[in-house]
């Protein structure tokens, strides 16, 4: 009988402890511990290629989208203004910041797709494949020479659907 008292004294106590609010406030470190351990501030401001890269990404998962939607990739930027997307050429245009502009080669196979975004200003360059990661800088040179083998086949504010 002793050992059933014993028993669920020690249940009620620790019950009794698993009920309290065991939070602890958070302990304020002392000048002294900040100045051993100082914050450092490693965040740099993004670069031309990740906001192009970015940019990329989004412009990719609309026509990758589209592609799952239709089963086929959109061969030109008024197959996305159907009207049975939810996203049209307009979307993608508006996904182009002011001063830039965004070419957008469209293949039937989206691996071959492939976009440049140019930047007024300080005349920014870069391109990629629509699929791919590695985001290629240029320059004007370049971009100039690509621009006179294309031929332009719509445009839709600040995007431009060009073929090679």
């Amino acid at each position: 009988m002793l050992q059933r008292i014993l028993f669920l004294l020690v249940l009620f106590a620790l019950l009794a402890g698993c009920s309290q609010d065991k939070t602890e406030q958070p302990k304020t470190a002392s000048p002294s511990a900040k100045a051993v351990h100082p914050t450092i501030n490693t965040s740099q401001p993004p670069t031309f290629a990740d906001q192009a890269g970015k940019i990329f990404d989004r412009v990719n998962s609309v026509i990758s989208g589209y592609q799952a939607y239709r089963g086929q990739a959109p061969q030109k930027l008024t197959d996305l203004d159907q009207g049975d997307y939810m996203f049209d050429s307009q979307y993608l245009a508006d996904m182009v910041p002011d001063g830039s502009q965004l070419y957008l080669e469209l293949s039937p196979e989206l691996a071959s797709s492939r976009l440049w975004l140019e930047t007024s200003g300080e005349v920014q360059i870069a391109s990629r494949q629509l699929t791919g990661t590695q985001v290629e800088t240029l320059d004007k040179a370049k971009l100039t020479n690509l621009k006179a083998s294309w031929q332009t086949l719509a445009s839709v504010g600040r995007l431009t659907q060009v073929k090679r």
